[in-house]
């Protein structure tokens, strides 16, 4: 008799076990698609939302996929206001969610704070621009 309650209790205990390590495991991290599985139009805008605590935004132009390190980045060049030409990387796995417009002005017209800005001159001087430089092509 105590046999057979020892071995009942013994099947009960790795049960919840085993039930705990299902339900209680920790969340898997978002796996992105392939680079080749979905290609942005070269004309496109993202806004790209990140997850973090405080609510970052990046807005981009010209946006692909690219991997680096067994990772999915979305590279692209950053919408900047003083008219720097950035490229950037961010991962697709720390990403919340992506909003894609046609091309960079559909983008600007829906938030009008993205407009260029001309750069302070002193008197006379013209106003200074940037060279855009391409991301290496591996």
């Amino acid at each position: 008799m105590t046999r057979q309650r020892w071995l009942f209790g013994a099947c009960g205990v790795l049960s919840l076990a085993l039930i705990a390590a299902v339900l209680f495991r920790a969340p898997e991290p978002a796996r992105a698609a392939a680079a080749d599985e979905y290609n942005f139009d070269a004309k496109a805008a993202l806004k790209v939302t990140m997850r973090s605590q405080v609510q970052h935004c990046e807005y981009l132009d010209q946006p692909s996929v690219k991997r680096l390190g067994g990772r999915a980045f979305l590279l692209g060049r950053r919408v900047s206001t003083l008219g720097l030409l950035t490229w950037v990387y961010l991962p697709v796995d720390e990403v919340a969610y992506i909003e894609e417009y046609v091309n960079r002005d559909d983008m600007i017209k829906a938030y009008p704070n993205l407009a260029p800005k001309a750069a302070p001159t002193n008197a006379g001087e013209a106003p200074k621009t940037t060279a855009e430089v391409p991301p290496k092509k591996n």
